[in-house]
């Protein structure tokens, strides 16, 4: 149990850095030259709000909700695979991907 809360950790810490770069980095600019950066799916719970193994039985705040911040990874770096699979199978399909991820998606106008 403490290996995969430590690989959870990890995969946060490296899920977040690369988050922050990609804030830093624009990816292309329309015709009225307005930039634009790569997208990120939002709520990647911040690091110190995850409760360490040896907390899970005390009365912590961060127990509540405590597992959900933890699938939160899983689920966001299952997201960043996916995106580079899409893109290994074309452009397009990275798009597409894209554009079914973001907030609102298949939403009836």
């Amino acid at each position: 149990v403490a290996r995969r809360q430590a690989r959870l950790v990890a995969a946060h810490a490296a899920l977040d850095a690369k988050y922050r770069e990609d804030k830093k980095t624009y990816y292309f600019y329309d015709k009225t030259g307005r930039a634009y950066r790569i997208y990120n799916p939002r709520g990647l719970p911040p690091a110190h709000t995850y409760l360490p193994l040896t907390e899970w039985s005390s009365r912590s705040n961060l127990l509540q909700h405590a597992q959900r911040r933890y699938s939160a990874t899983i689920h966001h770096s299952a997201w960043r695979d996916m995106h580079a699979a899409a893109g290994r199978a074309g452009r397009r399909e990275q798009v597409r991907f894209v554009s079914v991820s973001q907030f609102g998606a298949g939403a009836v106008f």
